[in-house]
C-alpha cells in the first residue's frame, strides 16, 4: 500500500517541477513580448507549454487529486516566495475543476479532457484577477514590497471590457494551442509505443 502512495507522491513532485518549468517558459515569453512587468500574457504562453505536460499526465494512470495537488504544490512555491495569498487561489480552484471534469469522463473522454485543460490553463490567472478584483489591495501590496507609484502605474492592467475580453480570449487561444500540442505529442507517444 505504501509503494503506490510513494509512487504517486513522486509523480506529483515531478509533475510540479515540470509544470513550474512550463510556467517559467510562459513568464519568459511574457517578458519578451511585454516589458510592463505584469503577467498579462503569461497565462496564455504557459498554457501552450502546459498542454504538452497535461496530456502526457493523462496517459499514465491518472487519479483524482493528481492535477489539483500538482498545481497546489506550485502555488505553495509562489506563496512562500512572497506572492499575495489571493493570487494562488486560482491554482487550487481551477485545478480542482480540471480534476473533476477529467474524472467525470474517467480521464478517457476526449472533450472532457479538453475542457479540463481549459480549466487548468486558468490556474495562472491569479495576479491579473487580483489586480482587477482588488486593485487598491494590489497597489498597497506592491508599495509595501518597496515599489514606487511609477512602477505600480506601469504594471496595473486596465479594467475596461476590451482589455478583459482580450485577456480571456488570449488565454483561451493559448489553451487551444496547448491542447493541440498536447494531443499531437500524445498521439506520437502512442505510435512510438506500438
Amino acid at each position: 500500500m505504501s509503494k503506490p502512495l510513494s509512487f504517486n507522491l513522486k509523480r506529483i513532485a515531478v509533475g510540479a517541477i515540470l509544470y513550474f518549468l512550463c510556467l517559467g517558459l510562459g513568464v519568459l515569453l511574457n517578458a519578451i513580448v511585454d516589458r510592463n512587468g505584469n503577467m498579462f500574457y503569461a497565462p496564455a504562453f504557459s498554457a501552450i507549454f502546459s498542454g504538452i505536460l497535461y496530456f502526457q499526465y493523462l496517459l499514465k494512470k491518472p487519479f483524482f487529486g493528481l492535477i489539483t495537488l500538482t498545481s497546489g504544490l506550485v502555488s505553495f512555491f509562489f506563496l512562500t516566495s512572497g506572492h499575495f495569498w489571493a493570487t494562488i487561489l486560482p491554482y487550487w480552484l481551477f485545478a480542482l475543476l480540471a480534476d473533476g471534469m477529467a474524472m467525470s469522463g474517467q480521464y478517457q473522454s476526449d472533450w472532457k479532457n479538453n475542457f479540463s485543460f481549459v480549466f487548468f490553463s486558468l490556474t495562472t490567472t491569479g495576479p491579473i484577477l487580483f489586480m482587477w478584483l482588488a486593485p487598491k489591495a494590489y497597489e498597497t501590496m506592491l508599495l509595501e514590497r518597496g515599489k514606487d507609484m511609477t512602477y505600480v502605474n506601469r504594471v496595473m492592467v486596465a479594467q475596461d471590457w476590451q482589455t478583459i475580453l482580450f485577456f480571456w480570449t488570449l488565454t483561451l487561444l493559448g489553451a487551444i494551442l496547448g491542447i493541440w500540442l498536447g494531443k499531437t505529442l500524445q498521439v506520437s507517444h502512442f505510435k512510438k509505443k506500438n
